[in-house]
């Protein structure tokens, strides 16, 4: 931890000092006992291994232990009373202690004689304990302060682009009641909303509201499932049932954009099969050249058929798709993979396909 960085600032602190004086005393002074009783153990422990260190290291060694000892007492001989003056102590106490062990490692490597692992491995415990002392702290003040007001993030839920309003309304009714009994809470306008958690402390609302925009995403990868499978919806609106159907012409649109997305990724897997190739051995650079005709096969069957036929367009996809990913397995099985990130990630795509088209 380099001395003059802490992961606080003593302003923020003398604030929460301020709202909070019997709260942060208790705080701190539990933090302060446990630092003390840590900096005595790598006291001792390093006066233990003192003895067994040549005189300029035994010399370097006390000094720092004498360092430690008085920044302990000047601990232990804070009041328990003034929770500002607690605050000036612990934070220069850390900032003291980060100095001395610096300066202590620094002298034993320049130091002549054999190296002594257990002292560098003392002071590196001790090091550690620092930071997270510090972050403790932190961490209490933000609990602290997260109780004067209620806690509150709001965030825009997932849009579904090709889905119509008219579709929407109905279907956001299954959203509304599935949220309320999680109890989120939910404010929407149109086909658009946000989520609002509220709580009294901000790290438990944020784990809130990432369970909920998770259950959003669900939600909302299903619909877009449902509504080429299903082109028929009914919905209830208290007295007759209505049927509320999707034309022909947006599911047509949804599978000229889902092809399109699909050659692209094709296309994409081509250029790189061409850079790995380059790298591969005589007989991989032969498997590479067969499956990329075959991709390339496939990409040209997209372009050139129906673009006016739901049926067919849905049929030509699955079978790109599942074509695609057994060629793309083929160079996985080859190791030709192994290194190559943007081939894994085009994989990761083919398989979103096959579950949005399931």
């Amino acid at each position: 931890m380099d001395s003059k960085m802490l992961p606080f600032d003593l302003t923020s602190l003398m604030t929460a000092v301020a709202q909070y004086p019997d709260a942060i005393i208790k705080i701190l002074k539990e933090i302060i006992g446990k630092l003390c009783q840590s900096v005595d153990e790598a006291r001792k422990n390093l006066e233990a291994e003192a003895s067994k260190a040549n005189k300029q290291q035994k010399t370097i060694i006390d000094n720092y232990t004498a360092a430690l000892k008085r920044e302990a007492e000047k601990m232990n001989k804070v009041s328990n009373d003034n929770a500002a003056n607690m605050c000036k102590v612990f934070q220069a106490a850390l900032k003291d202690i980060a100095a001395e062990t610096a300066k202590c490692s620094k002298q034993i490597n320049e130091s002549q004689g054999a190296s002594i692992k257990p002292v560098m491995d003392q002071m590196k415990l001790l090091q550690g304990k620092l930071d997270e002392y510090s972050k403790e702290l932190t961490n209490k003040l933000k609990e602290l302060r997260g109780t004067e007001k209620p806690a509150r993030v709001v965030r825009g839920f997932p849009q579904v682009r090709s889905l119509l309003p008219h579709l929407w309304c109905p279907k956001v009714d299954e959203l509304l009641w599935e949220m309320n009994r999680r109890g989120d809470y939910l404010q929407m306008y149109s086909d658009d909303g946000v989520i609002l958690i509220t709580g009294k402390r901000l790290s438990t609302v944020s784990g809130v509201m990432q369970t909920a925009l998770c259950h959003m995403e669900k939600w909302c990868k299903k619909l877009i499932n449902r509504k080429i499978k299903n082109t028929s919806k009914m919905c209830d609106d208290g007295s007759s049932t209505c049927p509320i159907r999707q034309k022909s012409e947006e599911i047509l649109k949804i599978l000229r954009l889902q092809m399109k997305r699909l050659v692209d990724t094709i296309d994409d897997a081509c250029k790189r099969l061409d850079i790995v190739s380059k790298t591969a051995s005589d007989e991989q650079k032969s498997t590479i050249e067969t499956i990329k005709t075959t991709l390339i096969n496939e990409a040209e069957k997209l372009r050139k058929g129906s673009k006016e036929n739901a049926e067919d367009m849905n049929k030509a996809l699955k079978e790109a798709v599942e074509v695609v990913s057994t060629e793309l397995e083929k160079v996985s099985k080859d190791n030709l993979l192994v290194t190559d990130t943007s081939l894994q990630s085009l994989t990761k795509k083919l398989d979103d396909f096959k579950k949005r088209n399931n």
